[in-house]
């Protein structure tokens, strides 16, 4: 007789936007995963199956408290689940604390369906075990070393999210110089966005850097 079928993985969503909750269940249904609304943070935990695979989407806004907390909370749980933020368009700041605190990986609100399943999928292949190092560690590092002495500077303080005016304060520059720069980093790195960037960057390990902006520093949209 054919062994039964293994269930399938589960996706945990933490999110309050009917929009996204709409498109999550359309991914998911593509891909044959199972799709677990939850409306409250607190209630995250406690509806975890600890025999599922699977990972979590959530809205750290809607959560109330730092990512690193809501991924503490999971993990003294006993939940292992990797956690995929989904950050507003462009919340450069929301994705250097989610990367900081533990998250898997980082969205924009704004993905198309296609796009959405990929990212559900990775997360779900993440459960397996430990992730290595990012693949493309290597060549972000290379590209890195490829920037000049300025664009490095710039680069710094870009991935943390601070704005165009007090990067060129803090560098004596004008604003319109750090907006060419910014555009020459990205097209070295082959991004469009900044938040692309940051994610990249934190995935090399070069988040720990000396320039952090609170929050309400940060570029929304930019």
């Amino acid at each position: 007789m054919p062994s039964p079928a293994s269930p399938s993985p589960v996706v945990y969503v933490v999110h309050a936007d009917r929009g996204f909750l709409e498109l999550v269940h359309a991914a998911a249904a593509q891909g044959g995963l199972t799709v677990v609304d939850i409306h409250r943070i607190e209630a995250l935990a406690p509806a975890i199956i600890p025999t599922r695979r699977g990972c979590v989407l959530v809205d750290a806004g809607m959560a109330g408290a730092r990512i690193g907390d809501v991924i503490a909370e999971l993990r003294g749980h006993g939940a292992t689940l990797p956690v995929i933020t989904v950050a507003a368009h462009g919340d450069v700041a929301a994705a250097v604390e989610a990367i900081r605190g533990g998250a898997h990986d980082v969205v924009e609100l704004g993905l198309d369906q296609e796009s959405l399943l990929m990212v559900m999928r990775r997360g779900v292949a993440a459960d397996r075990g430990p992730m290595p190092r990012h693949p493309d560690a290597h060549d972000f590092r290379r590209d890195l070393d490829g920037l000049t002495e300025r664009e490095r500077e710039v680069f710094d303080r870009m991935i943390l999210g601070q704005q165009n005016k007090i990067v060129a304060h803090a560098l004596g520059i004008s604003t319109r110089t750090v907006e060419i720069h910014r555009s020459r980093i990205l097209r070295k790195f082959g991004m469009t966005r900044v938040i692309e960037l940051t994610i990249a960057a934190a995935r090399a390990g070069l988040l720990d850097m000396p320039y952090a902006v609170p929050r309400a520093a940060a570029v929304h949209g930019r």
